[in-house]
């Protein structure tokens, strides 16, 4: 058995960074009095929908052992880590841009174009490893839905104006 020694170092070394920032950067927030009820609300909020996301790619990995493909573990786990790391980094942002500037937050527009985005990427992603490029066009239904949740959020505004 092989064993990659610069995998274990780089699995390793990034949690031990990832936790050292989290520690550090909590202990600035605790000092410039950044820990708050917004704070909390920002994070529960981008945490639900980063699982919301990782729900959804895990709806299509599944999707994708049905119709056949075989997918190793590693890439799907990689894949999955991918995604629900994204999605909250990407989530806390936008809820954060948002809040601070006094902004109404537009869920309906937030998730449609996060799932058009995360969809095509996702769908590339396969593609390329796969070889097969048809799976590009998986990505299509999963855009329609988007589409859907921006016109519904448009709906709900001209109704309530």
């Amino acid at each position: 058995m092989l064993i990659n020694y610069g995998a274990l170092i780089g699995l390793y070394g990034g949690a031990i960074c990832g936790l050292l920032g989290w520690y550090f950067g909590r202990r600035k927030a605790i000092k410039e009095h950044s820990l708050d009820e917004l704070h909390d609300y920002i994070m529960k909020t981008a945490r639900s929908f980063s699982w919301f996301a990782t729900l959804g790619t895990i709806y299509i990995f599944f999707t994708l052992l049905v119709i056949g493909v075989s997918l190793d573990a590693a890439f799907s786990l990689g894949i999955l880590l991918l995604v629900q790391m994204t999605s909250w980094g990407v989530s806390i942002f936008v809820l954060k841009y948002y809040m601070t500037h006094g902004m109404e937050i537009n869920a309906g527009l937030l998730a449609g174009v996060s799932l058009i985005s995360l969809s095509i990427v996702f769908f590339v992603i396969i593609a390329i490893f796969t070889d097969l490029w048809l799976f590009i066009l998986l990505s299509i239904p999963f855009s329609i839905i988007g589409i859907y949740f921006i016109k519904q959020e448009g709906n709900y505004k001209k109704g309530v104006e």
